[in-house]
């Protein structure tokens, strides 16, 4: 897709020519590694890349479960800023824009993470900077020298759902890419920025189409991998034409940094009928030193003219069991309990991707001020086969008489030799 063009000068916009850049809206879904010496080059997917007479330079966005993935290549250090349209619906709509800027590292310290979020919503006749959702102290930052010499800046950004932006396949965002210090919060007259919003969209799978009409995708027989299991991936490639095709090589394996995680498996040449499509299957276990999150797999067609087409697939390298922790987040005020207290429930549940029968050891864990209407903070249930779901209901008393503040609480559940945690607070105002 070609990217629209914009006004001003900056390091990621061409300074020549037609202003245009080629990029992919389809973001994959693949877990990407912040790692500063190796650079993102490889491991991370390309959004797009800007020549200048020092050298090239390249944006990349990925995503997972837990975190986008923001990240520059550059010929030299410089503050870098992403501004993040979280619903899509434009920058100078709604509550749900965020820009971040992270810094060069100084002296080998982290670098410096500021954000702010552009609302429109307080006044629209003149919007304003507001205070992030997002905690800079939880969003994953590095930046400094690659071993190319290059510089790069890369951040993981927790809690995107606070701008709107659900880490789900198929939402679309909106991201823009400039260079300079966060504008002064306080100014009313230079926020504005008329470079291009690049229109993104979050994949958990993207095909793909020869140049001759054959269309490349590749599947797998579920989206999660539970540590210690493997899985099933297909290449399905459809002939679209009214003569036979053939193909020199299909290839199945993992692609970019899950290349070393997942087995691969070569296909030799064959002729694809017309209207046909043809499959070829691989089963797969992730290596035991790979990490949780998202792996990608990769179909790879190679014609007998050299062309090579790519189709794309994640799969979600998950923990035995998951844990959620459901509690009202709304704060409650100091007037409600002044005579009677208050009562807050909190549900703790546990759900298996296994087909084992294990018993889970739930443990609350709460402030001395607090305690349970009745029951123990211990309890047990019994989980006894894959997608089986248990858990337990805590009545959580709030005395008379508490005084306002933050009460942490953390409910944990002890199971086949780990534990999973989760953690929430009460809040009390005035």
């Amino acid at each position: 897709m070609v990217a629209p063009q914009g006004g001003g000068a900056s390091p990621f916009t061409p300074a020549t020519g037609t202003g245009e850049l080629l990029y992919e809206p389809q973001r994959m879904k693949r877990s990407a590694p912040l790692d500063i010496t190796n650079g993102p080059e490889g491991l991370w997917d390309k959004l797009f890349s800007v020549p200048g007479a020092d050298g090239v330079r390249t944006v990349y966005v990925n995503w997972d479960a837990d975190y986008i993935y923001l990240g520059v290549e550059i010929p030299e250090a410089t503050m870098v800023r992403f501004d993040i349209d979280g619903a899509d619906d434009g920058w100078l709509r709604g509550t749900d824009n965020l820009a971040v800027q992270i810094g060069p590292s100084v002296s080998g310290l982290s670098p410096v993470v500021t954000a702010y979020r552009f609302d429109t919503v307080q006044n629209r006749d003149h919007p304003v900077w507001a205070a992030s959702p997002i905690p800079t102290s939880q969003i994953k930052a590095l930046a400094g020298k690659t071993s190319r010499g290059t510089y790069a800046a890369l951040i993981a950004l927790p809690q995107s759902e606070k701008i709107g932006l659900l880490r789900v396949n198929g939402k679309k965002f909106g991201v823009r890419v400039d260079a300079g210090d966060l504008p002064d919060p306080s100014s009313e007259t230079n926020f504005l920025s008329l470079r291009p919003m690049f229109r993104l969209s979050l994949s958990d799978f993207i095909t793909a189409r020869t140049t001759n009409n054959l269309t490349i995708r590749v599947t797998r027989d579920s989206p999660e991998v539970v540590m210690g299991e493997g899985f099933k991936a297909t290449l399905e490639v459809k002939n679209n034409n009214s003569e036979p095709v053939r193909v020199a090589r299909m290839h199945l394996q993992g692609s970019k940094g899950s290349a070393a995680l997942l087995d691969m498996s070569t296909f030799t040449a064959t002729d694809i009928p017309p209207g046909k499509t043809i499959k070829r299957e691989l089963r797969s276990a992730p290596a035991p030193n790979a990490p949780l999150g998202s792996l990608t797999m990769e179909g790879k067609v190679e014609l007998e003219n050299g062309e090579t087409s790519v189709a794309l697939t994640s799969i979600d390298r998950v923990e035995p069991y998951q844990l959620t922790f459901d509690m009202d987040k709304n704060p409650i005020p100091l007037s409600l309990i002044l005579e009677k207290g208050n009562i807050r429930e909190l549900k703790v549940v546990l759900r298996s991707r296994v087909r084992a029968r294990n018993t889970a050891k739930f443990t609350l864990t709460l402030p001395s001020q607090l305690g349970l209407e009745s029951g123990s903070l211990t309890r047990e249930r019994i989980l006894g086969y894959r997608d089986d779901v248990q858990g337990t209901l805590y009545k959580i008393r709030i005395p008379a008489g508490l005084t306002f503040g933050v009460y942490p609480l953390e409910a944990t559940a002890e199971i086949a030799g780990r534990l999973y945690k989760g953690s929430g607070e009460i809040v009390i105002v005035k």
